[in-house]
């Protein structure tokens, strides 16, 4: 049986006179990889702040494990925020702090453990993103941009969340780089379960998904497995898929 972690319905988002959604739906799936993409103004960053319950729907409902959680008072949104990870474009990582200073800060935001614990709960975390036990002690200024970006995940994993959204993670990251990336995420989910949204921009880090869902003109067009972009009838994604990079890729050339 498909269990959904989230569950969007007949979302409605507003800037004033400014519809961006109107009656967007979507499903993820419990444990899956799962993509949102879309054209510049489409709505992606809306939906993910709404998700991140950062911003107050204007209409629908969004389900989290079959709880609607525009209906939950402030104490249940704090409650629910500390199930839901982040990791945005842009690492949040005090330049100040060490990286594993970085992670044990968070994790002693988030639970009641002495420092012992919280050191050896960071360390675990590093190496669940791949990065060699040296990087504990090196400031994000001396990380590569790959490493800083493992860096941010192990960050974000630091509260082991349900869920983990991450904002144009392969940005700024050579196709190499970006590639070891992808396939970091890609091997979180098969490992731990974990479910992992990504708004994404990257189409090589489509073919790493289980789900991409596009938004056009404030609805989700499509969603399904990458490959059945080919036949969407939108004006987007045909725009997409018509592109010679589009094609290598899903060819493998």
């Amino acid at each position: 049986m498909v269990r959904y972690i989230v569950e969007v319905e007949n979302l409605v988002s507003k800037y004033g006179e400014k519809v961006v959604h109107k009656g967007l739906n979507l499903k993820i799936k419990e444990g899956e990889l799962y993509a949102i993409v879309g054209g510049s103004g489409a709505g992606k960053s809306t939906l993910l702040r709404e998700l991140l319950l950062l911003r107050k729907v204007d209409g629908g409902k969004i389900l989290f494990k079959g709880k609607d959680i525009t209906k939950l008072s402030q104490k249940e949104i704090d409650e629910l925020k500390k199930r839901i990870g982040v990791m945005f474009q842009f690492s949040t990582m005090l330049s100040s702090l060490t990286v594993g200073q970085n992670i044990i800060y968070v994790i002693k935001k988030r639970y009641n453990i002495d420092d012992k614990t919280a050191i050896d709960m960071a360390k675990i975390k590093l190496n669940l993103v791949g990065l060699n036990p040296d990087v504990f002690f090196m400031y994000p200024s001396e990380l590569s941009g790959g490493m800083r970006k493992k860096a941010s995940l192990a960050v974000a994993l630091s509260t082991d969340p349900d869920i983990l959204f991450l904002d144009e993670p392969t940005s700024g990251l050579d196709p190499i780089s970006a590639e070891d990336f992808d396939t970091l995420v890609r091997t979180l989910v098969d490992t731990t379960g974990i479910t992992i949204v990504q708004i994404t921009h990257d189409l090589a880090s489509l073919l790493f998904t289980d789900t991409v869902a596009v938004i056009s003109e404030g609805l989700i067009v499509y969603e399904g497995n990458p490959n059945g972009l080919l036949n969407v009838e939108n004006k987007w994604v045909k725009n997409l898929t018509s592109t010679l990079r589009f094609r290598r890729l899903l060819n493998g050339k």
